[in-house]
């Protein structure tokens, strides 16, 4: 009866395919809380953009400017949008790498 409730090894990784699949299907990438990511930036070919939304607004009904950039999924070679904050823009510029692990907040 244990066998019934368990689930196998390989259905915990058919699952976590699936829920991955899911995740990259989506024209931006969405970092989960608590799920860790390893994803690829070309600035040299890709450029970050500046892009404003009208939905976010600062205290003086400004659009926030946001930045947003292509990243590849090292895992599945999977191409995603990813919309940025000024401040991990900053940490990007100075840094000599271009694979990073990233931890959804």
């Amino acid at each position: 009866m244990s066998n019934a409730t368990s689930i196998s090894e390989q259905a915990l990784s058919n699952i976590d395919e699936i829920e991955q699949e899911l995740e990259a299907s989506s024209q931006y990438f969405k970092p989960k809380p608590g799920k860790t990511y390893v994803i690829k930036l070309d600035p040299q070919n890709d450029k970050i953009v500046p892009i404003e939304n009208e939905r976010f607004k600062d205290a003086n009904g400004k659009p926030i400017k946001r930045y947003e950039c292509k990243i590849t999924h090292v895992n599945n070679g999977r191409e995603q949008l990813w919309d940025i904050k000024n401040n991990l823009l900053a940490n990007h510029r100075t840094a000599t790498q271009r694979v990073y692990c990233i931890e959804g907040d």
